[in-house]
């Protein structure tokens, strides 16, 4: 039997066209490579595809789900497959892997660190060069930019977005005590919402939030960003018996803010 049809295959019935493409990918350098000098490593290439959790992008850059495609195997793969084509100062696997998915750069997603007091992005750049500013577009014409590699972002609260973006707020003042890149002060400001006091001490979460306002048409202008620490006096001052609802998002918890 054809180990590389066996991967094509599994592939095709697992995953959608750029997934299909990176792993077709693989499943050619694994016939020419890892076929020949580590053999069995079919076995684990294939669990791999099926236990692959969901391929997601931000913009143009294809961000891998945690933990996939990582370990000995797959690091014999990325050594071999450089050596074969000649190319390790470009990459090697995961370059091709870049190109056969059309993505600008390739990504392996990490875990979010919530003891760092930012919630900073946390991925790591497998492949591509340029800058790591992204658009992704949310609910209600709402577009979220921001760097991917230094800002959180997560798909899985896209229907929570959509419902904030549907919420009856039309001339009410909202606190959004920890905005991150505006996950809800943007959908608040779509929804209608007369004013959203905005407060965010990453700094690079705040770059991103001011330039997800600037795509919000003539929306921006309601929005006021208040950066640092949300405890100070300025804050309490700016807020205190003004707002009709209080948004709280600080993972673990809240209390302390």
């Amino acid at each position: 039997e054809n180990p590389n049809k066996r991967l094509e295959e599994a592939v095709t019935e697992a995953h959608a066209a750029a997934g299909e493409a990176f792993l077709r990918e693989a499943a050619g350098l694994e016939a020419r490579c890892l076929h020949k000098h580590l053999p069995g490593s079919l076995a684990t290439l294939l669990g791999e595809v099926q236990d692959m959790g969901s391929l997601q992008w931000r913009g143009d850059v294809f961000v891998l789900p945690r933990g996939a495609f990582g370990g000995p195997v797959w690091e014999a793969l990325d050594r071999l497959s450089a050596e074969a084509s000649g190319q390790a100062a470009q990459g090697g696997l995961w370059e091709r892997m870049r190109k056969a998915v059309g993505a600008r750069m390739l990504a392996r997603q990490q875990e979010i660190r919530v003891d760092d007091g930012v919630r900073g992005g946390n991925i790591q750049v497998l492949a591509g060069h340029g800058s790591g500013w992204v658009i992704v577009p949310g609910p209600k014409g709402v577009r979220y930019s921001f760097d991917v590699t230094k800002c959180m972002f997560s798909e899985g609260n896209a229907g929570e977005k959509e419902r904030v973006a549907s919420w009856a707020v039309k001339g009410e003042t909202i606190l959004d005590l920890y905005a991150g890149i505006g996950f809800w002060t943007l959908p608040l400001l779509v929804a209608g919402a007369e004013r959203v006091i905005s407060c965010e001490w990453n700094p690079d979460a705040l770059e991103g939030l001011r330039s997800g306002l600037e795509l919000l048409d003539g929306l921006a202008e309601r929005c006021q960003v208040l950066p640092g620490d949300n405890r100070r006096d300025e804050v309490r001052q700016a807020v205190e018996g003004k707002c009709d609802r209080v948004i709280l998002g600080l993972i673990p918890f809240s209390r302390d803010g």
